[in-house]
């Protein structure tokens, strides 16, 4: 049976003309703001049909299709036995045979209809703003939504954890929503944890073809960037031929480098990526007595007018230009591209991952100027 006590939404002066049952709830809602807001009500509701004993120039019930989606049509153009209202004894079997969340459906339709009438919206989770996006696409009303739900959607992004495990949704809605903020915010997410696995890991994910593009072409640009990165600093450790030069090799970053493997097992644990690179980026450098007596003889030699260093001046000034030289490397890798969570430190608790990917104005993967889609 409907439930009593109907959700009606009104604005001043005006006077809902508009019953929809949803399940078995009802709300009623004024024709002129729905069809000002939504492509399907402005392409339905045109000539009034009220039903029988209906106070409703509109009268919609909600119609549970065979595979398992259901969608408002007119009521009198359907059985009472489809209509959808849950507890009614024509529609347990029906319902019961789908895998609908009634309950979710329900919020959903509900947040639409906020949304459609500049209500303020809070998104709480990710799994109600994708009921949200989903019926918004169904009646044709993705723009309005987009532009109503930013703010909402901050205070959901701000937390790295949660949309960390939600990216890939995340960067689906942000598409469907032609969200720049939200879709950067997935992306960046995406490109990260997909560096460290593969990026073949993230083929057949339901993307569309630009978006999977995209994300592809980032992830194998950052993947080269890290091993640039890692082969350079193996490199500054070698001692051979030109490099002998202590302003162009690190004999202390050897050490600091083992350490920072072993710490994090790098070698066997890709995944621990941003730990190692951060662990180093903060290393502390310490010469060696033998180290810091070359340093001294070169610095001695390179001199115009030689003054000998001592071996602490030497050993401090080896250790400066090596952090120097290895934080100007990594620097680019602990860049944290993300706006609500700007406060994250890559390799540092939850971080796991790398959050330097960017994507320009240009790149993102649908129309700039699209009105309406």
């Amino acid at each position: 049976m409907t439930t009593f006590c109907p959700v009606a939404f009104t604005i001043p002066g005006g006077t809902p003309d508009v019953c929809m049952t949803v399940f078995s709830k009802e709300f009623h809602a004024e024709s002129s703001i729905l069809r000002a807001n939504s492509r399907f009500f402005r392409r339905f509701l045109i000539n009034p049909r009220p039903s029988e004993n209906s106070r409703f120039d509109y009268d919609y019930v909600s119609k549970v299709d065979d595979d398992g989606t259901w969608g408002l049509q007119p009521k009198h153009t359907i059985p009472a036995s489809n209509h959808g209202l849950d507890g009614d004894e024509h529609t347990a079997g029906s319902l019961a045979s789908t895998k609908i969340d009634v309950s979710r459906e329900l919020r959903g339709f509900e947040s639409l209809c906020e949304i459609l009438y500049s209500r303020q919206y809070q998104a709480s989770n990710f799994d109600d703003l994708e009921c949200l996006v989903r019926l918004a696409d169904f009646y044709g009303a993705l723009p309005t939504v987009s532009r109503s739900i930013k703010a909402s959607m901050i205070s959901l992004f701000s937390d790295f954890e949660l949309l960390s495990v939600n990216c890939l949704l995340a960067l689906k809605l942000g598409y469907q929503l032609r969200s720049p903020l939200l879709f950067r915010e997935a992306f960046v997410h995406v490109v990260g944890k997909y560096c460290r696995l593969n990026r073949r890991h993230f083929t057949n994910k339901g993307f569309s073809g630009r978006t999977q593009s995209l994300v592809e072409k980032h992830v194998d640009r950052l993947r080269e960037s890290v091993d640039k990165i890692g082969q350079y600093l193996f490199s500054r450790i070698n001692k051979g031929g030109d490099q002998r030069d202590l302003t162009q090799y690190c004999p202390c970053l050897g050490p600091a480098m083992n350490a920072s493997l072993k710490k994090w097992n790098y070698h066997e644990d890709r995944k621990k990526e941003a730990h190692y690179y951060r662990s180093l980026y903060e290393s502390e450098f310490s010469p060696t007595r033998a180290q810091c007596k070359e340093y001294q003889s070169q610095s001695w030699r390179r001199s115009a007018s030689p003054v000998e260093i001592t071996l602490a001046e030497a050993s401090q000034a080896l250790a400066n230009s090596t952090a120097t030289l290895v934080r100007r490397k990594i620097s680019p890798l602990m860049t944290n591209n993300l706006v609500c969570c700007a406060s994250q430190s890559v390799g540092v608790g939850p971080v796991k991952y790398f959050l330097c990917a960017k994507i320009s104005d240009e790149e993102l993967p649908w129309d700039l100027k699209e009105t309406d889609w």
